[in-house]
C-alpha cells in the first residue's frame, strides 16, 4: 500500500529509543517503566517526492544544512547508460553500484546519518521522501499512545497501516491538542549541539519556548521581533508576542481576598496581579486561569480545612496536585484610568475588596510628579512622568513598590463569563499541567484554542460566577 497526499504517519517510540530517552533525560513527570507506547511524531501527508525532487526543489534546500540534515542524495547521469560503480574519491563524495541502471547517486560524505552501504542503498531503493505542512513531533517527551489504536502498532520492524480516516483524524487530532510542530528537541540531539555551524535555535520549524515561553519572540524567518516602546496608557502596546487568539495564560496564586481577581457581580476583573504586572498579551477571546500555588493551598486546609475526598493535595510522585482558583473569558482590556471612569465599572470601587481605585491626574504645567505622600482626603500620590495617580489610603497594596508594579501595568482584564471557585478549587487535569508556570516562572501560555474552550468548558461545569468565596475572606466580611 502506498502513502498519497492525505494520509497520516506515526512513529512509535521502540523499546531501544526508550531505553535511550531514559538514561539521557530520566523518566517524565507520572511516567513509570510499564513500557506504554508513546508517540515521538505524527504528521499529514502534503506531498511525496522522489530524492532527487527533493534535493532540487527551493523548498527545502535548509533540510540540506541544519541540525540533521537529511537532503543530500541527488542522481547523475551516468554517461553511455552504463551502471554505475562504487568510486570513493578526494572530492567527498562517493558513487554507488545499485539496482538503478542509467543514473549514479551523489551524496555528501561528511554526513553523520546512514554513512554505511546498507542503509543508503535501502535509501535509495527506497526513494521516496513524504512531506507535511501539518505534524506535531514530541521527542524527549512523547505523549502515550491511547491504547485503542494499540492494535495497528507493528510489533517489531516494519510498518502496519491504520486503513481508517475517521480513526487517523481522531488520533492525529488527540496528539495535536498536546502542541503542533516542533515541540521537543529529539531524543538522541546533544544539547546545543552545533551542526554545520548552526545551533538548535535556527531550526525553521522550532516553536521558541515552546507554549507560552517568556523568551523573545521571532517571526516566520526566525528573526527576533523587534519590541514596541511601551506606552504606559496604552495596555495593547507592548509585549508583542504570537497573537494567537484563545490562549489561556496560567499562573499560581498565592493570595485570595477577592481583589485579585474581583470576582463580584456581573464581571470577574483583574487589576492588580501578575498578568497585569507582567504586561500579559491578552486580547478579547483569550483567558486567564489562576491555579492555586502551595502557599494559598495550606492557608486554605488552615483556614477551612480539608475538602471532601481531599489529602492535603499531595500527589503519588510527592508534587502537588494542582486545583483551579479560577478562570475567565476576556471580553475588554482597559488602561487602569479608562477602567476608573468606565460606567459599567463603577460598583468595583465598592466593598468587598474595591479593585478600582486608581486615578490618573494631569500634573501642573506638565511638569514631573514626584510627591509620594497623603492629601487632605486621605488618597496618596506617586511619580508617573507628567501624570500623577492618586488612590484612598485603606485600598489594598497598600505598599510603594506594589502600587509601582500596579500602574507599571497598567492593564485590567475584564470577563463576564468566568468560573470562581475560591474555597473548594476543583483539580486541573493532568493534561494541561505542562502549561502551569514552575517555581521561579512568573506565568506560561497555552497557545492551543481548542484545549483552551475545552478547559473553560470543564471548569464553568462545576458552577459559573461567584461559586464559592474567597479563601482569605472571613464569613462576616459581607
Amino acid at each position: 500500500m502506498k502513502l498519497r497526499r492525505g494520509d497520516y504517519i506515526c512513529g512509535i517510540e521502540g523499546k531501544k529509543l526508550r531505553k535511550d530517552r531514559h538514561e539521557r533525560y530520566g523518566l517524565m513527570n507520572e511516567e513509570d517503566r510499564d513500557g506504554s507506547l508513546r508517540v515521538i511524531f505524527i504528521m499529514k501527508i502534503d506531498d511525496v517526492m522522489s530524492f532527487n525532487e527533493y534535493f532540487n526543489h527551493k523548498d527545502f534546500d535548509y533540510k540540506k544544512s541544519t541540525p540533521s540534515p537529511e537532503d543530500f542524495y541527488h542522481s547523475e547521469k551516468v554517461p553511455n547508460n552504463l551502471l554505475a560503480y562504487h568510486v570513493r574519491g578526494k572530492d567527498e563524495v562517493e558513487f554507488k553500484k545499485f539496482e538503478t541502471t542509467v543514473s549514479q547517486w551523489v551524496w555528501s560524505r561528511n554526513s553523520d546519518f546512514h554513512d554505511n552501504e546498507t542503509d543508503r542503498k535501502k535509501d535509495i531503493i527506497g526513494n521516496r521522501v513524504f512531506i507535511g505542512k501539518l505534524f506535531s513531533y514530541h521527542g524527549r517527551k512523547p505523549p502515550i499512545l491511547p491504547t485503542e489504536f494499540e492494535q495497528w502498532v507493528p510489533p517489531g520492524k516494519g510498518v502496519k497501516y491504520m486503513k481508517v480516516p475517521r480513526l487517523s483524524e481522531k488520533l492525529y487530532g488527540q496528539i495535536c491538542s498536546f502542541g503542533k510542530n516542533y515541540m521537543q528537541d529529539p531524543i538522541n540531539k546533544q544539547d546545543n549541539e552545533v551542526v554545520n555551524g548552526l545551533t538548535p535555535v535556527n531550526l525553521p520549524n522550532k516553536r521558541d519556548g515552546g507554549c507560552g515561553s517568556n523568551k523573545k519572540p521571532r517571526n516566520k524567518d526566525n528573526e527576533f521581533v523587534k519590541k514596541e516602546e511601551e506606552d504606559i496608557d496604552n495596555p495593547e502596546s507592548d509585549r508583542v508576542e504570537k497573537k494567537v487568539v484563545g490562549k489561556t495564560c496560567f499562573y499560581r496564586m498565592t493570595g485570595d481576598r477577592g481583589f485579585a481577581p474581583n470576582p463580584y457581580g456581573k464581571y470577574c476583573t483583574l487589576s492588580c496581579s501578575t498578568p497585569n504586572h507582567e504586561k500579559c498579551n491578552l486580547r478579547t477571546g483569550d483567558y486567564i486561569c489562576g491555579v492555586e500555588d502551595l502557599k494559598l493551598a495550606k492557608i486554605r486546609h488552615e483556614k477551612w480545612g480539608l475538602m471532601k475526598d481531599e489529602d492535603n493535595d499531595v500527589g503519588a510522585d510527592g508534587g502537588q496536585k494542582l486545583r483551579v482558583i479560577y478562570m475567565m473569558k476576556i471580553d475588554k482590556v482597559l488602561s487602569l484610568d479608562d477602567y476608573f471612569n468606565h460606567k459599567d465599572f463603577q460598583y468595583k470601587k465598592l466593598e468587598p475588596s474595591p479593585d478600582n481605585f486608581y486615578q490618573k491626574e494631569e500634573v501642573p504645567n506638565n511638569l514631573i510628579a514626584y510627591h509620594f505622600g497623603v492629601e487632605g482626603d486621605g488618597s496618596e500620590f506617586i511619580e508617573n512622568t507628567t501624570h500623577q495617580w492618586k488612590w484612598p489610603r485603606d485600598s489594598f497594596h497598600d505598599s510603594r513598590e506594589l502600587r509601582i508594579k500596579d500602574i507599571r501595568g497598567n492593564r485590567v482584564f475584564i470577563g463576564e463569563k468566568f468560573s470562581y471557585h475560591g474555597r473548594q478549587p476543583p483539580l486541573l487535569g493532568a493534561r494541561f499541567k505542562p502549561w502551569v508556570p514552575s517555581q521561579g516562572e512568573k506565568f506560561k501560555y497555552m497557545e492551543i484554542p481548542s484545549l483552551s474552550e475545552e478547559l473553560f468548558g470543564n471548569i464553568c461545569s462545576l458552577g459559573e460566577k461567584l461559586v464559592q468565596s474567597p479563601i482569605e475572606e472571613d464569613d462576616d466580611d459581607n
